[in-house]
């Protein structure tokens, strides 16, 4: 079995511009990369045209650097529903970004992600 370990597959509305134009700049397969964001279908089909049998996703908390907040926990749980034995969830929590270690963790794991 293969497992791609680190895929980024992110809420493109959350991005701050900055970070969001040096990604376009960046990435010749820009359009790709925002189809596969959106669909996760279309994304598996991409995993199976490529040999992968499955995927961790990695999403992160990162207001000031990126602009995501902890919705990307939310965006990922939802997008893995399509496949949850291929697609695999990591989310996150921000330590200067909480108010409540716990309870952040509790919502993690509520929401059935795999990994933080």
């Amino acid at each position: 079995m293969i497992t791609d370990c680190h895929i980024h597959i992110q809420p493109l509305e959350m991005f701050k511009p900055h970070a969001l134009e040096l990604i376009k700049r960046r990435r010749p397969n820009f359009e790709q990369i925002v189809e596969f964001c959106r669909s996760p279908k279309q994304f598996l089909k991409y995993l199976d045209a490529s040999g992968v049998d499955r995927a961790v996703l990695i999403n992160y908390v990162a207001p000031e650097v990126i602009g995501f907040t902890n919705g990307v926990n939310q965006f990922i749980a939802d997008y893995v529903k399509e496949d949850p034995k291929r697609l695999l969830s990591c989310g996150s929590l921000h330590p200067r970004h909480t108010t409540n270690v716990l309870a952040d963790m509790e919502q993690i794991l509520r929401l059935g992600i795999r990994m933080i």
